[in-house]
């Protein structure tokens, strides 16, 4: 079965210091953990966050939304047309 899980990239910075914000890719745990024991152990607060807002169920499910639309549009080409009276 297939799992959904966030791949968005995990951004590491430290206030007022932005030559030391590194961005890591989602499966680079054991690098991303390195860099911020470094950082803890040169006496530094770093901050863990990540790239995008949107939880990828979310964007999964818009995804979604969309195909379903644009299949059910194929089904019926006709039905998303507004209907309009005719002219007499």
């Amino acid at each position: 079965m297939a799992s959904i899980e966030s791949r968005s990239r995990y951004v590491v910075s430290v206030q007022n210091r932005d030559d030391l914000t590194q961005t890591f890719a989602f499966n680079r745990t054991a690098a991303l953990k390195a860099f911020i024991a470094d950082l803890k152990k040169q006496g530094y607060k770093p901050k863990l966050s990540r790239t995008n807002a949107a939880p990828c169920s979310q964007r999964l499910g818009q995804a979604l939304h969309r195909r379903s639309a644009t299949a059910q549009r194929k089904r019926h080409p006709k039905a998303h047309r507004r209907l309009t009276p005719r002219a007499l």
